[in-house]
């Protein structure tokens, strides 16, 4: 791992893509290695797709994560999960310091290098997985993933590595989708989720098992209760959520503890 620029992030040049993997067991690896094919492959379709599927509502997710986190001036923000840099974009219109976005797709960060404004705050982009990330313990004020959290191979070992990077105080948001309650709203999500948003997806991407893929990872994904959980056994104090869109979506809020003397687990 290099000891300048990226460690201590006060480097100087817009974007910067390296590659920091590490080796997990068999199973692990897998799934890493086929969630990495998969959104390579979609790449020049995930932006126009995110917001067809959606009708948009995705992007006022993403400016409700931003404004729970009040002032983010000056700040130093870590994006895990960073897909095509729709959240980086985002904050780099608020005035932060400077921002490092991951991601195990290679043609992902090469679509989210051309949308950083180019006078822009610094912007490190680097191809690694949550569970091995290549900054400092205590590098980043802010850390959020934005629907990509189902996709980490060992989600507690994400959220541990998410714990270490940021400072004490530091905040982290997490945005995903979830199942929605039982009732007409819920059966209508998920009759479009499942039944017409993969048809849709398959036809304009070309890769059918990437939109079939969504659907099957959010069932199967941790209940809401089960995250809080997980973020608490990690370390992190004030934990919440907030449902978004019925439901559709989950929020979650949480903070590294100012006492350095917090265990962790």
């Amino acid at each position: 791992m290099p000891q300048g620029e990226s460690n201590g992030l006060e480097f100087k040049g817009l974007i910067c893509i390296f590659t920091s993997f590490r080796s997990f067991s068999n199973d692990l690896a897998v799934k890493r290695d086929e969630v990495q094919r998969m959104f390579d492959a979609i790449a020049p379709t995930y932006d126009l797709l995110n917001g067809v599927l959606s009708f948009g509502i995705d992007r006022l997710w993403r400016r409700r994560l931003i404004r729970s986190l009040g002032g983010i001036h000056g700040c130093r923000i870590l994006d895990v999960a960073c897909g095509s840099g729709d959240l980086l974009v985002a904050f780099s219109r608020h005035g932060v310091r400077s921002m490092a976005g991951a991601d195990i797709a290679t043609a992902m960060l090469r679509r989210a290098s051309t949308r950083m404004p180019q006078s822009s705050v610094p912007c490190l982009l680097v191809a690694g997985a949550a569970e091995e990330l290549p900054f400092r313990d205590g590098t980043f004020d802010i850390a959020t993933v934005a629907f990509g959290f189902r996709n980490f191979e060992d989600p507690l070992a994400g959220l541990q590595e998410l714990h270490r990077v940021l400072r004490h105080g530091g905040r982290l948001r997490i945005l995903e989708f979830s199942e929605p309650p039982p009732g007409m709203w819920g059966t209508v999500f998920r009759w479009y989720f499942r039944r017409v948003l993969p048809r849709i997806g398959a036809w304009v991407s070309g890769h059918p098992a990437a939109y079939s893929y969504l659907p099957d990872s959010v069932r199967t994904f941790p209940s809401v209760p089960a995250v809080l959980d997980m973020l608490t056994r990690v370390g992190f104090v004030h934990t919440s959520r907030s449902p978004l869109s019925g439901g559709v979506a989950t929020l979650y809020a949480a903070e590294k503890s100012r006492d350095s003397a917090h265990p962790q687990t």
